[in-house]
């Protein structure tokens, strides 16, 4: 995601409570979409004409080399893929020659138009308007509404490591005080009645915390200032820029979390096709605006559970800090850190990605948060 690389009631137990969308507003004012920037990952990612795939998927104008976080104006609500994605089947009356596309398997070369299925540009000869068309996996797979709690069961956070509180771990940082940083991406509790808040919806105006745990899905589709109250609920804080950085290079000032250079598929940051173009099954630009769907994160090699990549951990044993979800940090004008699980090299390499071109009010399927904590 360049530039100044800068809801849902109660969503627990039925689809109805969670139909209604957005009670903070931040699908729909200060909520933006990441569409440049999703838009060059998707020109690095599937290869062919990237100018000429970007100067289409930009809707508001902006220019390709922006990255996927240059702001333009976003929908309210979660929204399903449409439905001529839905039909499974290729044209019937349209021929080209074979194609493959990482992630969606064989298809067929075929102008968009005529393409019932998946379009994905990059992967046939030709034209820009000729791209590789497969078949789109079976509807009703994902229903947006619906609100998943797939961390039910967990339990408790893990006792903390160097006398910080539970699910952290300490810092000690040269010449600087010490401090504690959640060792894995955060999800939510429901603070009142602590049960599990679903990771795929925005919380609203719902009063959660923040909890740390392995093996839970981390909670996405939340605004840095929703992050900071979380954090706070749960008697820590968002990290500072300084404080996440450091946690995440370590005392020896890697580049990466886990060392000094790059080891491909070591944490979740290389999904081939952009999660938006598999669920739509386009890469127009309007999907740029639809980029709240609860079922971005549910699609296969999307969001993963924390420490599920167990070599993408840092020499102080956190895990994630490189992927997975972009983590919001304290910087009152907006910055998450880290990257995600489609780029984690746009806005710069590993530890040192930041996107500073949206402001705390924004939220999408993308943005998550881990907390830091005084050395009691």
């Amino acid at each position: 995601m360049l530039g100044r690389p800068r809801a849902v009631a109660l969503l627990i137990a039925s689809c109805s409570a969670c139909a209604s969308a957005a009670g903070d507003g931040s699908a729909g004012g200060d909520a933006t979409a990441d569409t440049s920037a999703d838009t060059a990952q998707l020109a690095d990612i599937q290869g062919g004409d990237a100018a000429g795939r970007a100067d289409t998927a930009l809707a508001d104008g902006s220019p390709a080399d922006t990255g996927a976080d240059s702001a333009s104006p976003r929908s309210g609500g979660p929204d399903s893929a449409n439905s001529d994605s839905a039909n499974s089947d290729l044209s019937a009356d349209a021929s080209g020659p074979a194609c493959q596309v990482p992630g969606k398997g064989a298809g067929t070369c075929l102008p968009t138009a005529a393409c019932t299925g998946t379009a994905t540009p990059g992967y046939c000869p030709g034209p820009k308007d000729i791209q590789c068309c497969t078949p789109v996996a079976a509807s009703g797979t994902c229903d947006p509404s619906a609100a998943p709690l797939p961390n039910q069961g967990l339990g408790a956070e893990p006792p903390g490591l160097g006398g910080c509180p539970a699910g952290m771990a300490r810092i000690d940082p040269a010449g600087k005080p010490s401090y504690c940083v959640d060792r894995w991406e955060a999800a939510l509790q429901v603070v009142d009645s602590g049960a599990e808040f679903s990771p795929y919806h925005n919380p609203g105006s719902v009063a959660v915390r923040a909890v740390a745990r392995p093996g839970q899905v981390p909670q996405a589709y939340i605004n840095g200032l929703q992050a900071k109250a979380a954090c706070a609920a749960a008697g820590k804080r968002l990290c500072s820029d300084g404080e996440w950085l450091r946690a995440c290079q370590g005392p020896s000032a890697w580049t990466y979390p886990y060392g000094a250079q790059k080891v491909p598929k070591a944490c979740n940051d290389s999904r081939t096709v952009h999660p938006a173009v598999e669920l739509y099954g386009t890469s127009d630009a309007w999907i740029w605006s639809k980029l709240d769907n609860a079922c971005l994160d549910q699609l296969p090699d999307s969001l993963a559970k924390t420490a599920a990549y167990s070599g993408c951990f840092s020499a102080e044993g956190l895990f994630d800090l490189m992927g997975n979800l972009h983590e919001w940090t304290a910087d009152p004008a907006g910055t998450f850190r880290g990257g995600y699980f489609v780029d984690t090299v746009l806005n710069g390499p590993g530890c040192l990605y930041a996107t500073t071109a949206h402001d705390t009010g924004h939220w999408d399927y993308s943005t998550g948060f881990r907390c830091c904590a005084d050395l009691p």
